[in-house]
């Protein structure tokens, strides 16, 4: 017994190399197949290629070898007038490498003629993008609870997050639809050193209140991207350009007041601005970017401008109570604005079939 368990690894390693040796013989086989074949279609035996190609078109030969073979059994059918065969292997050519694409310089014109007849684009694409992203804002109105604090704010950037899916459809030529449904974070500082001052002649602060405002939106954009055409088909350079509409989640603002010397500070809990802010804002967007093909798969990466187009503070309810009598702070009219440099990937989604004419 102990005899047998010791043998056990050994066993496990012929195995291991047997089964390798196989695999590799297999492949070298399969290789030596298509080389085969190839001389057999010039030779124009055409009536042995589906016999000498069976063994390894379903498991045997690589992706590049399967189409090939393929696209030798369809021509073979084509010229031996079998066109239903014809049109079952170029269906399964297609259905083995979507992104087959012929050479009207080289290949045969019968060949050229039925791969028009199918269909060979693709129906859609979809994917996900990830940033992170500045918001800027620009004040279009100022408000204020003190006199002496008219036109002093001043605002800065923060970085957030975004993430979402697209969908893109071809629609012509080198056009295509493009909309994104995602979440958008916004984050950006407010500072104001004028709250209080220290002599009425030198009008001199001793305070400044500052806020970091959080938000949380979701963002359906409307674009449409321009694709450029490219010598090296993986690559694809496009431009895009369209609209957004945001839907506010949430908005809060950590305030806090302090005395310019350090003297003191007030602070408190984030405080809920939802109801200060409008539910809905409008954007345009402008972007460029390229995709590049990996495997089955296109990685994206973009750098686009989605510039705000309204105010996003409610004009009937910008004052919040516990804003204004704790640090004597209102919200200005703003629009916001965000850079992002965008990166994720699409899967493309095909569905070969003969179209009907």
């Amino acid at each position: 017994m102990i005899s047998m368990i010791r043998r056990i690894p050994i066993l496990l390693l012929l195995f291991a190399i047997t089964s390798n040796h196989y695999v590799c013989a297999q492949a070298t086989t399969c290789t030596q197949t298509l080389r085969l074949a190839r001389t057999t279609y010039q030779q124009g035996s055409l009536h042995e290629l589906p016999d000498l190609l069976s063994s390894c078109i379903d498991n045997g030969f690589t992706k590049e070898e399967r189409t090939e073979a393929y696209e030798l059994l369809t021509l073979s059918y084509v010229y031996r007038e079998e066109p239903d065969m014809a049109d079952e292997t170029m269906l399964r050519l297609l259905e083995s490498d979507h992104f087959f694409e012929i050479n009207p310089d080289v290949d045969p014109a019968e060949f050229v003629a039925l791969y028009n007849k199918f269909r060979t684009k693709p129906l859609y694409r979809i994917g996900m993008r990830v940033s992170v992203s500045p918001t800027f804002t620009s004040p279009t109105k100022n408000y204020f609870v003190a006199i002496n604090r008219a036109q002093q704010g001043s605002y800065s950037s923060r970085i957030a997050f975004q993430a979402g899916f697209v969908f893109e459809k071809d629609i012509f030529k080198d056009f295509s639809i493009a909309p994104e449904l995602g979440y958008t974070g916004r984050t950006y500082d407010y500072s104001n050193p004028n709250l209080f001052v220290n002599d009425s002649s030198s009008a001199t602060p001793v305070t400044e209140t500052t806020a970091t405002f959080t938000q949380s939106w979701i963002d359906l954009n409307l674009l449409v991207h321009y694709r450029f055409k490219m010598r090296n088909k993986n690559l694809i350079p496009y431009v895009a350009a369209g609209s957004g509409i945001s839907y506010l989640l949430t908005s809060t603002g950590q305030f806090v007041t302090s005395e310019l010397g350090g003297a003191f500070v007030v602070s408190g809990p984030d405080i809920d601005l939802k109801n200060n802010f409008q539910t809905v804002a409008y954007s345009a967007i402008i972007a460029a970017g390229t995709k590049y093909k990996v495997g089955g798969i296109y990685l994206t990466a973009d750098l686009r401008f989605q510039v705000g187009l309204s105010n996003v503070v409610k004009e009937g309810s910008r004052s919040n109570a516990e804003a204004v009598f704790d640090y004597a702070t209102t919200l200005n009219n703003i629009r916001q604005s965000n850079l992002s440099f965008n990166v994720g990937f699409v899967y493309t989604y095909f569905k070969p079939k003969k179209l009907i004419r």
